[in-house]
C-alpha cells in the first residue's frame, strides 16, 4: 500500500528491467551505466565480496566515470547508506565509485553488522531530517531485508508462513514510515528503484505463479519530487543501463 501510494504520486517508468545481477554488478552497473564482468561471490572465492580490500581497490578504482563523480563536479555532496557494517567489501566497492562518504550499519548502531529494513529507513529519516548531510546532496541507499532467504523480523504478511511475502510486507512498512515523514517536502526528490530483479527461487515462482528461470525481470523506477504529480512513461523494455543518463538529464547535467 505504501509503495502503491508513492507510485501514484510519482513519475513512473513502466516496462523497465534490470540489465545485470546481482548486487555488486547491479549497483556498480547502474551508477556507471556499464556492463560489469566482476560479480560479488564465486565458488572459487575470488569475487569482489571475497578478495581483500587492497585487491578490490586496485581492480576497480578509477577505471570508470560514475554518477557520484559527476555530481561532485557539479556542486553536490554525495553519500551512500549501506545496510552492511562499515568494513564490508560492498562498501569498499562503493568507495571506489568516489562517493564523498559511505555509511555502514555500525555508524548508527554500535557493533551492528546489518540493519533491518526498519532500522535502515529510520536512519534515512534521521539523515534527511537532520543536519548531517551538506546541501545539496545525493544519497544512495541499499537494503538487504528483501534478499533471497530472508524473513521479516518485524512485519508479517497474513499468517506469516510465507517468508518472501513477509519481507515484501516489511519493506513496504519501513518505506512507508519514511515516506510519510517527507511527503510534504518541496525541496526533496525521492527515487525508488532496485539493483536487480528478484532471484527466481522455487518459493518466488510458487508464490507468484511464474516459471521464470533467469535473473532478469521488470524492476521499479519511480521519481517523486514534491508536487509534480503522477505520470507513467513506457520504458519499452529499456533497462538499468539507462539509469545514470536518465538521472543526469533530469538534473540538467549534460556532457
Amino acid at each position: 500500500p505504501n509503495i502503491d501510494s508513492f507510485l501514484g504520486e510519482s513519475l513512473y517508468f513502466d516496462g523497465y528491467f534490470n540489465h545485470t545481477a546481482a548486487t555488486f554488478r547491479g549497483l556498480r552497473g547502474q551508477l556507471t551505466s556499464s556492463y560489469q564482468t566482476e560479480g560479488g561471490y564465486y565458488r572459487t572465492n575470488d569475487g569482489l565480496g571475497q578478495i581483500s580490500g587492497e585487491k578490490l581497490r586496485k581492480k576497480l578504482a578509477g577505471n570508470l566515470v560514475s554518477v557520484p563523480q559527476i555530481l561532485e563536479k557539479n556542486g553536490f555532496h554525495t553519500y551512500f547508506l549501506s545496510a552492511h557494517e562499515r568494513k564490508e567489501q560492498l562498501n569498499l566497492m562503493l568507495e571506489t565509485l568516489e562517493f564523498g562518504s559511505v555509511f555502514g550499519a555500525d555508524d548508527f548502531y554500535e557493533g551492528a553488522q546489518r540493519l533491518t529494513d526498519r532500522q535502515l529507513f529510520s536512519v534515512l529519516k534521521e539523515l534527511v531530517s537532520g543536519g548531517r548531510l551538506r546541501q545539496p546532496y545525493f544519497l544512495g541507499l541499499y537494503n538487504i531485508g528483501t534478499h533471497l532467504g530472508q524473513n521479516s523480523p518485524d512485519e508479517k504478511y497474513g499468517s506469516g508462513k510465507n517468508t518472501l511475502l513477509n519481507t515484501i510486507r516489511n519493506f513496504d512498512d519501513a518505506f512507508g514510515r519514511f515516506w510519510s515523514s517527507v511527503r510534504d517536502r518541496k525541496d526533496l526528490a525521492v527515487i525508488l528503484t532496485a539493483d536487480h530483479a528478484a532471484y527466481p527461487s522455487d518459493l518466488y515462482n510458487l508464490t507468484f505463479g511464474t516459471q521464470r528461470s533467469y535473473f532478469a525481470d521488470r524492476i521499479p523506477f519511480a521519481v517523486w519530487t514534491g508536487g509534480t504529480g503522477h505520470r507513467v512513461i513506457d520504458a519499452g523494455g529499456r533497462n538499468s543501463l539507462d539509469f545514470a543518463p536518465t538521472l543526469l538529464q533530469m538534473m540538467g547535467i549534460k556532457n
